[in-house]
């Protein structure tokens, strides 16, 4: 029997100054005109907004004020969001997104989207090695919501989203080329074209990039720790964290009328430890991840009088490899149940693929209301896992040495595969109860396949 988790919230947000329609109008108009597309939100609702009356504290960066901050990637555009800080895990110095000082080291409570696509790999549910690194020079425009947002977005959003928009063939017109070269080794060329056959709206964009990363030194790792207990000098400490990349980024878009679909691929290769996946230095360890995104969607506005729509389907498909075996703990490591001349190594590999369909529709007909009604279907599947390794766990649970690298995959793996659906449903309506008064509420049911309902 299922465990079945039980969580009832309410989400309800009281903004103010609130307009008659003809006064917002007017007012989006204005704003439109001197602040441009930095002056809206669509994270916040769902819907296109001014950011004044969003009902959640929510920062935009747009194009413009990336050019401006000379940011290179998301991490350090993240990094200029107020009350919002990008810290570092041990394991391949992936980031971890601090929002009013809540964190953990997976990300687990920051839901992190591209183009509203869930950007999370099954195992353990990490969000951002391949996306916090991604080039900004495709992006139109990034959405922070700071504060919980699972009313609209699930229990993913406890602390917060952060949505990264790329460019659509509406933001480009002909070609641009750039490169760029900067410390660490690091380099990159990009390419993007924006046009139109006709009716059809086309935009592409290429990058390839690499980086020997920063070089910063640990003065004493994991390892220190035992080669105290067990009087032995394996250690690499201390010694430089093992960072850097390649990178190749490639985004194809098209759109006709209401209609539009869009493929994002991105593959990070070589990719360094950082202090080690086990916090002790490995300098040989790398790993490789391959994500390829697959979208189809509808739009339109008033397809019956009175009533917005859209629809879309996604499809990821995420590949984890390792091009060379990362080491637990290094050559020479002493355990009570051993000696690891070649030290603790690890070969895992992962296969999974994430399909999504969501659809919402917005009534608009009442006086003082605006309705909004979503419904979705997820399907996470890890359907294929590897486990390779030069040791083997005993009864007590303690590492003891086989000697060379070992598929245990039918033995002892570090992980069988899993499977899990969603389903989910909400209703938000936003009332304005008096000219200068709105408030915007929302629920959401979800109901998983493996432990059952949210409420939120």
């Amino acid at each position: 029997m299922p465990h079945v988790m039980k969580q009832i919230s309410l989400a309800c947000a009281l903004c103010l100054p609130a307009l008659s329609a003809h006064a917002q109008s007017a007012e989006e108009d204005d704003l439109a005109r001197i602040y441009g597309d930095k002056a809206f939100v669509s994270i916040a609702t769902g819907a296109r907004q001014p950011l004044s009356r969003a009902p959640a504290v929510t920062t935009v960066i747009t194009a413009d004020d990336i050019a401006k901050m000379g940011a290179t990637d998301l991490n350090t555009a993240l990094e200029m969001v107020p009350g919002m800080h990008v810290e570092r895990a041990a394991f391949y110095y992936s980031p971890i997104y601090v929002m009013r000082g809540i964190y953990s080291v997976n990300n687990i409570q920051v839901l992190v989207l591209l183009n509203g696509v869930p950007m999370v790999a099954a195992n353990p549910g990490v969000r951002g090695i391949d996306l916090g690194d991604m080039p900004l020079e495709h992006v139109a425009r990034i959405e922070v919501i700071r504060g919980p947002a699972s009313a609209l977005y699930g229990a993913d959003a406890y602390s917060g989203v952060i949505n990264v928009i790329t460019k659509s063939p509406a933001d480009l017109h002909g070609s641009q080329v750039g490169a760029r070269y900067g410390s660490f080794a690091s380099r990159d060329v990009w390419l993007e074209h924006g046009g139109k056959i006709g009716g059809l709206a086309l935009s592409a964009f290429l990058h390839l990039g690499t980086s020997a990363g920063s070089k910063e030194i640990i003065d004493a790792d994991a390892q220190s720790a035992r080669d105290k207990i067990f009087h032995s000098h394996a250690s690499l400490a201390p010694g430089p964290v093992s960072r850097g990349m390649d990178a190749a980024d490639v985004s194809l878009e098209a759109s006709y009328q209401h209609w539009w679909g869009r493929l994002n691929y991105l593959e990070r290769d070589n990719i360094g430890t950082g202090a080690g996946i086990a916090s002790s230095l490995d300098p040989i360890g790398k790993q490789k991840t391959q994500r390829a995104i697959y979208e189809l969607g509808w739009a339109q506005s008033q397809f019956v009088e009175g009533w917005d729509g859209n629809a879309q389907i996604s499809y990821v498909d995420l590949q984890t490899r390792l091009p060379e075996s990362v080491r637990l703990a290094p050559p020479g490591t002493v355990l009570a149940s051993g000696i690891f001349p070649d030290g603790q190594l690890g070969h895992p590999e992962i296969s999974e693929y994430q399909l999504g369909i969501s659809g919402n529709v917005t009534y608009s007909g009442f006086a003082q209301h605006k309705m909004r009604i979503g419904i979705g279907h997820e399907d996470h599947n890890l359907y294929q896992t590897a486990t390779f390794k030069n040791y083997v766990f005993n009864a007590n649970g303690v590492p003891v040495p086989v000697g060379a690298l070992q598929d245990f995959s039918s033995i002892q793996p570090f992980l069988l595969p899993q499977r899990r659906k969603l389903n989910y449903l909400y209703l938000q309506d936003e009332w304005q109860l008096a000219n200068d008064w709105t408030i915007t509420g929302g629920i959401r049911h979800d109901r998983y396949s493996d432990f059952g309902s949210t409420t939120n």
